[in-house]
């Protein structure tokens, strides 16, 4: 099969895309037929198609290479299409994976909708013997903190307040101090009767931690100022990592098990169901 007769690349290809992309996006093309810049057999790239894969702002020259890649990548995925078809056995192959990746995109659909329409509930009870039973299985591996963190802006004139008041706050006085103290305040985090991952604490303080354990043997506060910001960290208690992991952060990670658990149960069953349907209707028999 003599594959360079079945496309003709246009020979004013790079022409039209140097004009098109650089002026045609900005003056779409008014008339019915639109330029074709390649065709392949039955398929056809036009320059609409490739302009609009191109982002603005681009320069000229960049703008010409990207679009030169892009129609490299359609006549490949052509070309090679187009190859694989002249082989039996590839095709026989292909429609194999085709008809496999089907199955598990429609398997796949199924235990989707099955998460969605079947919230299977799991009791307090469940969760609390769960906990009892594997909670020595269930390790640290970060740290766990309660406190509390305000942001101020740098040059802030509330910043001495808020530094006495981080150290002894309650939720309520924190409440109320985002409520007074104006502009210059960012932010208040208060987690001071919740854990909290170590890792989600870094992710909000531009501070060189370390060793979070390490520094959690001798920190209980924190001053830091990043990028106009200041910082006003204040821990009340922390778990370490390698200890047993507390009964209310492991309640959300347990009922998620749970639940997917019995889902699986449920999967199970009907598959057991299904199973024996088909044997009945004399479209399964198993050696």
């Amino acid at each position: 099969m003599n594959l360079k007769k079945n496309f003709r690349p246009f020979a004013l290809a790079g022409v039209m895309i140097l004009t098109g992309v650089s002026a045609c996006r900005r003056h779409p093309q008014q008339s019915m037929e639109e330029p074709i810049v390649v065709r392949m057999d039955d398929s056809v790239l036009t320059l609409r198609e490739v302009e609009e894969r191109i982002p603005a702002g681009l320069s000229e020259e960049d703008s010409v290479a990207l679009a030169q890649a892009l129609i490299d990548g359609w006549l490949e995925d052509r070309l090679c299409a187009a190859y694989l078809s002249s082989d039996p056995a590839d095709e026989a192959r292909i429609r194999r994976m085709t008809d496999d990746y089907r199955r598990k995109l429609r398997l796949e659909a199924y235990r989707a909708r099955i998460r969605r329409e079947r919230q299977i509930p799991v009791s307090e009870d469940s969760v609390k013997a769960y906990y009892a039973l594997h909670k020595q299985e269930m390790i640290l591996e970060r740290p766990l903190v309660k406190g509390v963190l305000v942001r101020y802006e740098e040059d802030s004139p509330l910043l001495d307040e808020g530094r006495r008041l981080v150290v002894r706050a309650t939720a309520e006085d924190l409440e109320r101090l985002e409520a007074e103290s104006g502009p210059t305040l960012i932010g208040v985090d208060y987690f001071g009767e919740r854990w909290v991952d170590f890792d989600a604490l870094e992710a909000e303080i531009p501070y060189p931690f370390g060793d979070p354990d390490r520094f959690l043997e001798t920190n209980r506060d924190l001053e830091t100022t990043r990028g106009g910001i200041t910082y006003l960290l204040h821990l009340y208690d922390h778990i370490p990592s390698g200890e047993v992991i507390p009964y209310d952060f492991a309640v959300p990670q347990i009922r998620d098990l749970l639940q997917e658990s019995r889902l699986e149960a449920y999967r199970r069953a009907l598959l057991r169901a299904l199973k024996e349907k088909a044997r009945r209707d004399g479209r399964l028999t198993e050696e």
